[in-house]
């Protein structure tokens, strides 16, 4: 008898030390020692991942550097890329990051606060707990797991800041080496042609000419509009912070939704420039047409490209106007960031769980009601960057889709020559 007491003994001990939380009577929980060095491990990480990550972001802004997380791929399908406009664009997206940067470092700051403060809830509980020699070995141990876990985010912390250091000293700060990166030619008068594929090694540089004017892409594309669909929470399984709670993702929201403002004022003071410029063109072409004999001929070939040019116009407004409502729309029915779109991976509204994605869905573009919108939900491109808080917003539209591209811009062309490129 006395024989199997014990062995029942040792088998609740082992249960009931070893659960997180213990039931007492009317369901009450009663904290286990074990529960609390457990929480108390969970704080110090937590911790120290918040004063390393608030540290490292203030060392690029001091740096003047930007992380490839957050840096802001994007190109307008709007407007002539000259190298102006480019030069102004990426400082308008390079502020953007460093404010978003910002945000970052206070919501760090603020988890940090919280962490500490629950630190010394539990050790204050520890300190009221029998088997005190016990408490330190517990504790002992927890000092080396959390020592391992530091040595850990140094090294991450170090290599990713030598990475990106790298890339600014190698000019390469838009076009570091990555698989199935889609580069576009340098002539930006061109007609947005685009070289092959190309499959790159991530560490890789040396496969891959760098220059300023080569500007990577993303293959997939958010309708093509200046939207910034930079739902920038890392994916499921790679996710550091999923700690994105509302009042970051309003901030975060506040900021990139400036920064489309801003970028679109760029481009409004360059089409002013642009304009100008064929206005000038224009009178001087008036002027030497005037000059010229057969007027009677010329007259009447002014008269036919007046009509080419009104049905141009009608073209244009057309399509303005279908992009403003359809724009007004997403506003109106609340699903700015959750338009509907083929292959769209959308996060699931609890924004505490460990952000579990739905499945894949095939949704048509123009059907709303295909996909539920939620301003909690988050719209997320089925390509990654690394896993890391990568803006997926290229927003010109990807090769074989493009009206802007004439001669073979089939999707089934541009997905066969791919393909071919691919196997090549």
């Amino acid at each position: 008898m006395a024989e199997r007491r014990k062995m029942w003994e040792q088998a609740a001990a082992e249960l009931f030390d070893n659960s997180k939380t213990s039931t007492g009577p009317m369901g009450v929980q009663i904290q286990t020692t074990s529960n609390i060095i457990h929480q108390l491990e969970k704080a110090r990480i937590s911790e120290l991942k918040k004063w390393w990550e608030m540290t490292s972001l203030t060392k690029y802004i001091v740096s003047g550097r930007v992380p490839r997380g957050l840096r802001i791929l994007i190109l307008p399908t709007l407007g002539d890329m000259d190298s102006d406009l480019l030069e102004e664009w990426r400082m308008q997206t390079a502020d953007c990051s460093t404010k978003l940067m910002g945000t970052l470092i206070t919501q760090a700051k603020r988890r940090m606060e919280e962490q500490i403060i629950k630190i010394e809830q539990l050790t204050k509980e520890l300190e009221k707990m029998p088997n005190q020699q016990e408490i330190s070995n517990q504790l002992a141990k927890m000092e080396e797991r959390i020592k391992y876990k530091e040595e850990e985010i140094k090294s991450r912390k170090a290599h990713k800041f030598n990475r990106d250091k790298m890339d600014y000293e190698h000019g390469r700060i838009y076009t570091f080496a990555r698989k199935y990166d889609i580069v576009r030619t340098k002539d930006m008068s061109k007609s947005g042609a685009y070289c092959a594929v190309q499959q790159i090694s991530a560490d890789d540089s040396s496969e891959i000419e760098s220059s300023a004017d080569e500007i990577p892409r993303n293959k997939l594309d958010f309708q093509g509009e200046m939207r910034l669909m930079q739902m920038i929470t890392p994916p499921p399984g790679q996710n550091r912070r999923r700690d994105m709670d509302s009042d970051l993702l309003e901030e975060w929201r506040m900021q990139t939704a400036d920064c489309s403002t801003k970028l679109m004022g760029t481009l409004i003071t360059q089409a002013k420039r642009r304009m100008e410029e064929q206005i000038i063109k224009i009178e001087q072409l008036t002027k030497e047409l005037e000059k010229m004999p057969n007027q009677q001929e010329i007259s009447n070939q002014l008269a036919k490209m007046e009509e080419r040019i009104k049905y141009k116009e009608e073209e244009i407004k057309s399509r303005k106007a279908h992009k403003f409502n359809r724009d007004k729309m997403d506003y109106e029915h609340g699903r700015i960031y959750t338009f509907a779109r083929k292959y769209d991976i959308v996060r699931t509204k609890d924004m505490s769980k460990s952000g579990a994605y739905c499945a894949v869905q095939q949704i048509s573009a123009d059907d709303s009601s295909e996909i539920e919108s939620s301003a909690d939900e988050i719209p997320r491109n089925k390509l990654d960057f690394q896993g890391e808080m990568r803006l997926m917003q290229m927003i010109t539209p990807p090769p074989g889709q493009n009206r802007r591209r004439g001669r073979g811009s089939g999707r089934r062309g541009g997905a066969r020559r791919r393909s071919n490129q691919l196997s090549n």
